[in-house]
């Protein structure tokens, strides 16, 4: 037995192997190994005072273990040294309510079975980096001040409700089951970089000073209503299921550019107090991008380069620094009630119809799905004040082309108005007419095509009626002559002449054509001048 003192091969171990093995009673993983020998060594390293810290590193407490072995030599459950259990493997712990006054190292351990650290108080620095929980993992009520879980691995739920972390790093970590930080506080910087959550990850109420969630994966559900938010960086983090921020606060600048978000996501009664970042997001169709009664008290960038998802800014406070644009698709987007007049929408895609409109549509012809039903608006007088936010909008950055759209629409919605009342309405005729002529003021066309059809008619009846060509005598249709082309090209040109107020003298009226000649000349001078209007605010825009 002498020759094997010292060879325990266990690195810096220097305690006697067990016969028939390579490890001493500390570091052999077995169940069944001496329980009361385990305990004495246990023992020996507590009532030693000259050490700076406690050494379990890769010990293997077996499932027989008392930890009341390691409380007995402790004054209420209080580590007045440092601890390592660096690469340890525990069947179950319960340290709760214990405390760690100087720094604790439980690095690379392993965790079979339950973990209870409930109302433990951390003061030094602790160790978790590495460590694997297979059990479900208890840190309720736990304090920390200065807190590792680089890497971890939790295999089973765990819970941190109403855990006080001062600075913590969960920088790689990876919850397999269901992660809850409920009303837990982060009263420092904080990082979540690259974690892995796999199931439901829970932050309601929680506080958070500076948290960096950066590249991390959340493959369920996340919750993080009623959290409150100093500075947040959430860039290039994938959010697979549905994920709610209803009534979350953010009180600094916050960024989830770049993110990928492919269940619904929800910001209903969000404040955010300052900058906010959302460009470059990837979406998928049919998701719930949800602003409803949103405050954005600052300035606001969302750019969604993939995907047309239900953008939601029913009732959404927006300030005066608000872009969303760069390609965005707002197909679905809905700004009902929302003050759309002050946003920056340069190089945003906006269908020919909003979103609210096509659901009116829908509504009228009895195809509303039910879950249309609570976006669709109840008028379309309510779909006109929405056009003409998105007018004003437009003409405040200078993009007159899409205003001149937005006014068309809002125009045709407010015409449907009239029709809704299912009363005669002068106003209705009006603008059925304004349409016609010039649509509303932005159809160029519209007015090339009315003043040539009524050059057209002019001239057809200038024929039948008859008119006079110095040199030619009478030019006047009749049957038995039959239809003569030259003389017809004589009646359009004397009808552009008339409509035009140009008046060679080389052709003048008979009969019935003075009349003709006349209401021409009053229409001709009429959309000339409209022409002019409309043509040159185009231009001018």
């Amino acid at each position: 037995m002498s020759e094997k003192v010292g060879t325990c091969q266990y690195e810096g171990c220097k305690r006697e192997p067990l016969p028939d093995s390579k490890y001493c009673i500390c570091h052999e993983k077995s169940d069944d190994k001496d329980i009361e020998a385990f305990n004495r060594e246990i023992e020996k390293i507590m009532q030693n005072k000259d050490v700076e810290f406690y050494d379990f590193r890769g010990f293997y407490f077996p499932e027989s273990f008392d930890f009341e072995v390691i409380y007995r030599y402790l004054e209420d459950r209080t580590f007045d040294k440092g601890v390592n259990f660096e690469k340890a493997i525990f069947y179950s712990v319960d340290f709760e309510r214990a405390k760690f006054l100087k720094n604790s190292n439980f690095s690379f351990a392993i965790f079979q079975r339950s973990v209870n650290f409930k109302k433990a108080i951390f003061d030094g620095e602790t160790h978790f980096d590495g460590a694997t929980f297979q059990g479900m993992t208890y840190f309720t009520g736990a304090e920390f001040q200065l807190a590792y879980f680089k890497g971890a691995i939790f295999s089973k739920k765990v819970e941190f409700i109403n855990a006080k972390f001062k600075r913590v790093n969960f920088e790689n970590a990876f919850f397999q089951k269901e992660a809850d930080f409920e009303v837990a506080i982060f009263k420092d910087v904080t990082f979540f970089e690259r974690a892995e959550f796999q199931e439901k990850a829970n932050f309601r109420h929680t506080k958070f000073w500076v948290v960096s969630f950066g590249e991390s994966k959340f493959w369920g559900e996340s919750h993080f209503e009623d959290a409150e938010f100093q500075e947040t960086i959430f860039e290039f983090v994938i959010f697979d299921q549905d994920t709610s921020f209803r009534r979350a606060e953010f009180q600094e600048e916050t960024y989830f550019s770049n993110v990928t978000i492919t269940g619904n996501i929800n910001f209903m009664d969000t404040i955010f107090k300052k900058r906010v970042d959302f460009r470059d997001c990837r979406t998928v169709e049919k998701i719930n991008f949800n602003f409803y009664r949103t405050e954005f008290h600052d300035e606001l960038l969302l750019t969604i380069i993939e995907g047309q998802p239900l953008l939601n800014f029913r009732n959404t406070r927006f300030s005066d620094k608000i872009w969303i644009g760069a390609k965005t698709d707002l197909k679905n987007a809905i700004f009902h009630f929302s003050r759309t007049e002050l946003v920056d929408f340069t190089d945003a895609i906006f269908p020919e119809k909003i979103y609210e409109e096509r659901l009116l549509e829908k509504k009228f012809h009895g195809q509303l799905e039910k879950d249309e039903k609570e976006y669709c608006p109840e008028s379309w007088q309510e779909v006109s004040t929405i056009y003409r936010k998105l007018k004003q909008a437009h003409q405040k950055y200078g993009d007159y082309a899409k205003a001149g759209e937005f006014f068309y629409r809002e125009m045709e919605c407010k015409k449907k108005s009239y029709r809704e009342e299912q009363e005669w309405h002068w106003n209705r005729v009006w603008l059925w007419f304004y349409k016609i002529l010039c649509g509303y003021g932005e159809r160029v066309k519209n007015i090339v095509g009315c003043s040539a059809f009524i050059v057209f008619l002019c001239s057809f009846f200038y024929y039948l009626s008859g008119i006079s060509r110095i040199g030619e005598g009478v030019i006047k249709f009749s049957f038995e002559s039959g239809f003569s082309l030259k003389e017809f090209g004589y009646s359009i040109y004397y009808s552009i002449v008339t409509f035009t107020s140009l008046g060679y003298g080389d052709i003048h009226p008979l009969g019935w054509s003075h009349v003709i000649a006349s209401i021409e000349v009053i229409l001709g001078v009429f959309f000339m001048s409209l022409f002019v209007v409309v043509f040159v605010r185009k231009m001018s825009r």
